[in-house]
């Protein structure tokens, strides 16, 4: 009879690719949005595309370096029953840099308040201090270089090293 619903279960295996943002590297959010529709015309009036469950596989969720939400599915705007929009956010983890690389410029750079303790007088020691610490911050800024995405903008991460460095 008329009125009835089919349900067309179907699967794809597709490998998608983005473009994050990284202004805000390590504390970043990212959203990879696919879209799914009906690009025939001459087929919307006859059915109702829809998304019903989001399924990914299990390595590409097991991501050591991210947090990953459930996925959002949205119909897409006028003709909403021609395609769907499937979003899945990501968060990446800050702990590895917050205590490899935050910590240790920050511990840096508190050592150079052993300035106060030496005599006014001690002009080579306060230079060897301040000359060592600041080669041992620009050495560690190349070491770490290797763990932080080479993008063509500065990162907030780049942003607090260069800061300390200054300081």
């Amino acid at each position: 009879g008329n009125g009835g619903a089919v349900m067309w279960n179907l699967g794809y295996k597709v490998t998608c690719h983005q473009h994050f943002d990284l202004r805000n590297f390590p504390f970043d959010r990212q959203e990879l949005a696919m879209e799914l529709r009906i690009d025939d015309l001459r087929i919307w009036n006859d059915f109702d595309f829809s998304v019903c469950s989001v399924q990914f596989h299990r390595n590409a969720l097991a991501l050591p370096e991210w947090y990953s939400y459930e996925p959002v599915v949205q119909r897409m705007g006028q003709f909403s029953f021609a395609g769907s929009t499937i979003k899945l956010q990501v968060v990446r983890k800050p702990y590895f840099f917050l205590t490899s690389i935050i910590g240790i410029v920050l511990m840096l750079s508190s050592l150079s308040l052993v300035l106060f303790s030496l005599p006014v007088e001690a002009l080579m020691d306060r230079l060897n201090v301040i000359l060592t610490l600041l080669l041992t911050e620009i050495t560690f800024k190349f070491i770490i270089a290797e763990t932080i995405p080479k993008i063509g903008h500065s990162t907030l991460l780049d942003d607090f090293v260069i800061r300390h460095l200054v300081y």
